[in-house]
């Protein structure tokens, strides 16, 4: 891990991360069929950004392969890719990323499968590794890209707290044509005034 890997602590999310209704966790071996499932369904590719682009050029059959290897790749390298666990069912419901960058901060990402979608999931699992990082950690923003007209965004600000940052055409793996991005930040600062509200 570099230096600045190990400044936001990621030790800490080796341990998993609870919220009302999910479970996020370090992701295994175990985890491939249901990961490169989940990545394979349409509504997924059409909504990560980040997805490499011979991916979605591609059709499941063939983009599934290239999945395996790249989820076997950073399983050995300690990526951090968690696995969201529905509570309820124990069933696999999606995955979250989180990548460091610079001066403490770190971008975020995530996904949830067709069977779980609309129900918040995405935001609720951002919202528990996030409080877990803020806590216990240096970091002092986090950052999300995604499609503008991904469901996660209209409840990040509601449910996570995130701020719209900006917005931008960009390539992203929907055909290959270009879409509206949106950018979401959370600060350290917009954090801890969450934390110290009262309650609802």
């Amino acid at each position: 891990m570099t230096d600045e890997t190990q400044a936001l602590g990621w030790p800490i999310l080796d341990r998993p991360v609870e919220s009302e209704r999910l479970l996020v966790r370090q992701t295994v071996h175990e985890d491939l069929d249901a990961f490169v499932d989940g990545m394979m369904e349409p509504r997924v590719r059409s909504r990560i950004i980040t997805m490499p682009r011979f991916l979605f050029e591609t059709n499941p059959a063939t983009g599934r392969p290239h999945m395996q290897v790249l989820f076997e790749r950073e399983i050995e390298r300690a990526c951090r890719h968690l696995t969201i666990v529905d509570q309820e069912t124990g069933d696999f419901a999606g995955a979250l990323s989180v990548s460091p960058f610079q001066d403490g901060e770190a971008e975020v990402g995530v996904w949830i499968v067709e069977r779980f979608a609309g129900r918040g999931y995405g935001a609720e699992a951002v919202r528990a590794v996030v409080d877990r990082l803020f806590e216990e950690t240096g970091l002092s923003r986090a950052v999300m890209r995604m499609a503008a007209d991904n469901d996660l965004a209209a409840s990040l600000g509601t449910n996570a707290a995130f701020e719209p940052a900006r917005t931008r055409s960009r390539l992203c793996q929907a055909g290959g044509k270009p879409v509206r991005t949106a950018t979401f930040h959370l600060t350290r600062e917009t954090w801890e005034t969450r934390q110290a509200a009262p309650a609802p």
